[in-house]
């Protein structure tokens, strides 16, 4: 229930087009779209 609930939240976010979590420095350049998958979510 509670990833249903989380994946609900991701998805209305991706919809709205905002950027995804805060990945730090390195991480964010090798995974420049990690941001925005569920996964990291």
């Amino acid at each position: 229930m509670q990833i249903e609930a989380a994946r609900a939240i991701w998805q209305k976010d991706r919809e709205a087009g905002l950027p995804g979590v805060y990945i730090p420095g390195a991480l964010s350049r090798k995974f420049s779209r990690a941001a925005e998958s569920f996964e990291w979510f």
